[in-house]
Order: structure tokens, then C-alpha cells, then sequence
């Protein structure tokens, strides 16, 4: 995450022009809306989940279902907040677990890759060619499994709260492609550590 005045922001909008069904390894965080306190609670270093919590936990554990290249790495669920690790293998890779199809992601890939501006830094996409490519984004694998961790862990809470409807996450959520070695340990040691910090984290202040 960009760092302002020593604290973590969420930034506004993603990369406009990115592959999130390319091979990496991506970091996640998703805020409950207004940063309420529901999830649970953090006591002695340690979080303690509410029923709530347990939701997102349980849901968090079957995102490798969601598709054969994910494979969950570390992650932390907190009192109004989640945070992933995720990795997507290469192409044709199969976590053993998912019974989803990749043909579809793969030809979203060869897609990209194939268009003359694609590896273009400097290149200004018109505005036709970048919805264009936000109707594909959509149907990437790191906003598909976005989509589908909130709308189902929203609809359990929901069905517990007996709030049929009401909006529990946060629109949009911080995704950061992690292109160094030095910034995976960093980063996966923030999420270990993110219970015992968490008097000192930039979340921890109430809504």
C-alpha cells in the first residue's frame, strides 16, 4: 500500500491497464463498510472472531475452490478488515482442489497480450479500448474472486443480521501486484503481525 503520512491509504483506482488473470502474486485488503467493528475482536495479541468473522474466515479457506491457479498464502482476518496474499501459478497450473475451467481465462491472456499497445508503457489507451478492457477485467480471475468472497460472506452476515440487502463491504479494495523479492517477506510479515500491531494500525481507529 502507498504510505502517506506514515499510514496505509487505499488507493482510489487499480492500474487501468493490467492482467489480474496474469501469473503473480497479489495483495488484497477489503474494509467492512464505514470500518465497523463486526468481524470481532483483538485481545492479547490475538484475534478472536464474532460470528461474523467466522463468515469471512471460513470463505477466505475455500477461495482456492474458486479457481485451479490460486493459491492462498498467508492472510488475516481483522476486527473491520481482511488482508491477502494471493498467488496466481501459470497458465495450466492445477491446485487440486478447484473444478473451475481455465479455458476462458487463458483466452482473456492471449488477448491481452496479442493487442499492439499492451506493452506500451508510455501508450494512452483510447477511451474506447479501456472499456473495452473493463468489461474483461470483470471476468479476471482476482476480480471474480473478489466479487465472490464479498457477495457470498455479505449474504451470510446478512441472513445472520436479518439485513436482507445492506451493504457490508466496502466498494472498492486495495490490490497491489507484488513485483520484488524484497517486498513479499515485507509484506507477508505485515499480514502474521497485523493481530499484535493492531493497536497501531491504521484501521484500528472506529468509524
Amino acid at each position: 500500500m502507498t504510505m502517506f503520512r506514515n499510514k496505509y491509504r487505499v488507493e482510489g483506482n487499480r492500474m487501468r491497464i493490467l492482467n489480474y488473470s496474469a501469473p503473480g502474486q497479489y495483495f488484497i485488503t477489503n474494509n467492512i463498510q464505514n470500518r465497523h467493528w463486526i468481524l470481532g475482536r483483538v485481545a492479547n495479541q490475538k484475534m478472536f472472531y464474532s460470528e461474523y468473522g467466522e463468515i469471512v474466515k471460513k470463505e477466505v479457506l475455500k477461495i482456492p475452490e474458486y479457481h485451479p491457479r490460486i493459491i492462498l498464502d498467508e492472510w488475516v482476518v481483522m476486527p473491520n478488515h481482511f488482508h491477502l496474499l494471493i498467488i496466481l501459478k501459470e497458465y495450466g497450473y492445477y491446485n487440486g482442489i478447484s473444478e473451475v475451467d481455465d479455458y476462458n481465462m487463458q483466452k482473456n491472456h492471449e488477448f491481452y497480450l496479442s493487442r499492439k499497445w499492451w506493452n506500451k508503457p508510455n501508450y494512452q489507451p483510447t477511451k474506447k479500448e479501456v472499456e473495452e478492457y473493463c468489461k474483461l477485467r470483470r471476468r479476471m480471475i482476482i476480480p471474480k474472486l473478489m466479487g465472490k468472497l464479498q457477495m457470498k460472506t455479505s449474504k451470510d452476515i446478512n441472513i445472520l443480521r436479518k439485513t436482507p440487502g445492506t451493504k457490508n463491504w466496502q466498494h472498492d479494495y486495495h490490490d497491489h501486484v507484488i513485483r520484488d523479492g524484497r517486498s513479499y517477506p515485507r509484506i507477508k510479515n505485515y499480514i502474521i503481525n497485523n493481530p499484535k500491531n493492531w493497536k497501531g494500525d491504521t484501521f484500528f481507529d472506529r468509524a
